[in-house]
């Protein structure tokens, strides 16, 4: 499974927004499961086809890093299935955004992308998020 929906939401969001992927600096990404959120970095185009290990390896999606990912400790530490897995990311970009997010707090989430799917890959939403002040 190499083409899915996340190509498309990614390419409508970033048309519509007129932001890139390397504007982005925070990232909620559901994770229903390790390789499904790999697939999904890589759809997206946070990582290079078959580069989404290396680099979560290296920190680039740490706190720290340069696109900090699911600081709330994504849906396999938070909980999947059986919660609000969307609004919980949701919930964590606002905290992120506002300067809120305490101890997970990031430098800079001016700029964050969320992206969602359901149905086993089936449908997929992607969006940019920008703090304005």
């Amino acid at each position: 499974m190499s083409e899915f929906g996340a190509g498309i939401a990614i390419a409508r969001a970033k048309a519509d927004s007129g932001v890139a992927i390397a504007d982005v600096r925070y990232a909620a990404v559901y994770d229903s499961f390790t390789v499904t959120l790999a697939m999904l970095l890589e759809a997206l185009g946070l990582a290079a086809r078959g580069e989404a290990a290396a680099r979560v390896r290296a920190g680039y999606f740490d706190r720290g890093g340069t696109v900090p990912l699911n600081t709330h400790g994504g849906l396999m530490s938070y909980g999947h299935c059986g919660v609000g897995g969307a609004m919980a990311h949701m919930v964590e970009t606002q905290l992120q955004m506002t300067g809120r997010a305490e101890t997970r707090q990031v430098k800079d989430a001016s700029i964050a992308l969320l992206h969602g799917d359901g149905g086993v890959l089936s449908s997929h939403v992607s969006m940019f998020l920008e703090r304005v002040r």
